[in-house]
């Protein structure tokens, strides 16, 4: 890792919790690929998940795109764990020259080097990487035994570094709805090229889904992490714009709420999620709600939790989307409103500004 940092003049030591809410409609927003790609969804309660995996992949493709498109410029946007990126350490039945393993990219691409890796490419200061690299000295000409060769190629060096940002598996703030969805194009076969058997999509009518997220910045500066402001502000931004760009027939979302508690040095709360309940409007249920303007969430608990651990905050960052509808006590309110009348010091995140 940067041996070179220092400590001294490095970022702050504070936590950070994050909230993030956004919805799907008509979409597989995580398919199970074990499970023919259906929604990951709990057939009891009905709640549906998302992985903690499908949002980072959602914030580094975003974030290639910007690099991709000369939107962010220097050397330290690069993204590590690339579409094309398999996990794979011995892989037969894919080409060398389509796919890369993990260890092929840090080997081949960043010359072993450690330090360069995590310098260049933000995805690994922000969520870290286990990574096999290999044996340094397996490749030196050396004389040995069929049987040496062979216990010499299978040592492998592991170097793991924990990600100062980790986020929960996100869950629906409520019931939904999975149903099977006919495709109206024709999936060509085997045996007939002009025909074929109708596809199929499994889809949710409608989720409201929520993700809880920590930023250890401590964790950060111990393990020598060059972590920056500038890295966590691009991340939101990715977190924002990213889910707000799947306009895919799988994937349509939209981003409703993204929270930011800054505390202060030495504390953090890390449960504020279970404070926010979302209500069904006008009799209907759970599994039966289609929009926003079929519910509203319940801010009254969240605001009496964000009082009591005030003292502890330094600061409070959000985006608030429009179009959904916030609540005290049945009264139609916006939670900066109701964190402002609490003394809360609020800033705006800004993530629609151009980058």
């Amino acid at each position: 890792m940067n041996k070179d940092m220092n400590k001294d003049q490095s970022m702050n030591k504070k936590q950070s919790e994050i909230v993030f809410l956004y919805d799907v409609e008509l979409a597989n927003p995580n398919g199970d690929p074990r499970n023919d790609n259906k929604p990951r969804y709990d057939l009891e309660d009905g709640t549906l998940y998302v992985t903690d995996v499908r949002l980072k992949r959602i914030i580094r493709d975003f974030i290639a795109l910007l690099k991709d498109t000369n939107q962010i410029n220097g050397d330290k946007y690069d993204i590590f764990i690339r579409n094309d990126l398999i996990d794979a350490q011995n892989v037969t039945e894919v080409s060398n020259h389509a796919k890369k393993t993990k260890s092929d990219r840090f080997n081949k691409d960043f010359g072993r080097d450690f330090g360069a890796v995590i310098r260049k490419c933000v995805d690994l200061r922000l969520f870290g990487i286990t990574l096999a690299i290999g044996n340094k000295d397996e490749n030196k000409n050396k004389k040995k035994s069929n049987t040496e060769s062979k216990e010499s190629n299978s040592v492998e060096a592991n170097v793991s570094i924990i990600g100062p940002v980790q986020f929960s598996i996100g869950s629906s703030m409520h019931a939904v709805k999975v149903d099977d969805f006919k495709i109206t194009s024709v999936m060509p076969n085997q045996k007939n090229k002009s025909g074929g058997e109708f596809g199929e999509k499994h889809l949710v009518y409608y989720a409201l889904i929520m993700h809880n997220g920590a930023v250890n910045r401590n964790l950060a500066y111990v393990q020598n992490i060059p972590l920056e402001e500038e890295d966590l502000n691009l991340m939101y931004k990715a977190m924002w714009r990213g889910v707000n760009s799947l306009m895919t027939t799988s994937k349509h979302s939209h981003s409703r709420l993204l929270l930011v508690v800054d505390y202060k040095d030495g504390y953090y709360y890390g449960d504020l999620k279970r404070f926010l309940k979302l209500i069904p409007l006008n009799g209907i249920e759970e599994r039966a709600i289609k929009g926003p303007e079929d519910y509203a969430i319940e801010l009254k608990d969240f605001i009496a939790r964000l009082g009591r651990i005030s003292k502890f905050i330094d600061v409070v960052r959000i985006q608030e989307d429009p179009g959904i509808n916030f609540f005290i006590d049945g009264k139609e309110t916006k939670l900066s409103d109701e964190i402002k009348k609490i003394g809360i010091p609020l800033e705006d995140l800004a993530l629609d500004e151009k980058i």
